[in-house]
């Protein structure tokens, strides 16, 4: 599990999840783009429940350990859904200037 730090908010993902958030947000900062995405998070009293992100340039995103040892919640489709994302926009900057970094979103 990660913590996913979004503005003074932490919220808890799976480790594939976060990465994955964490990949597309930065091809998205790259190339000059916004979106956002709604992802399942578990809080600290174990629940879970929908979170909405606003990702872009702008907006700072930290990923880090969580200890908690709590089952992950699902977001398998989203995971997948983010990484064609990140791979579309690497690709219609595959020939820019200033390419998509690769490093965090691969995963």
């Amino acid at each position: 599990m990660k913590y996913v730090t979004y503005g003074q908010r932490s919220v808890m993902l799976g480790d594939d999840a976060a990465h994955a958030v964490l990949g597309y947000a930065t091809a998205l900062a790259s190339a000059g783009r916004a979106d956002h995405v709604t992802v399942r998070t578990v809080g600290l009293d174990g629940e879970e429940d929908d979170v909405t992100l606003l990702l872009s340039g702008g907006l700072p995103l930290m990923i880090e350990p969580a200890s908690l040892s709590t089952g992950e919640p699902d977001n398998d489709s989203l995971i997948a859904e983010l990484r064609q994302r990140t791979a579309r926009l690497r690709a219609d900057h595959a020939g820019s200037r200033t390419p998509i970094p690769h490093g965090l979103s691969d995963y």
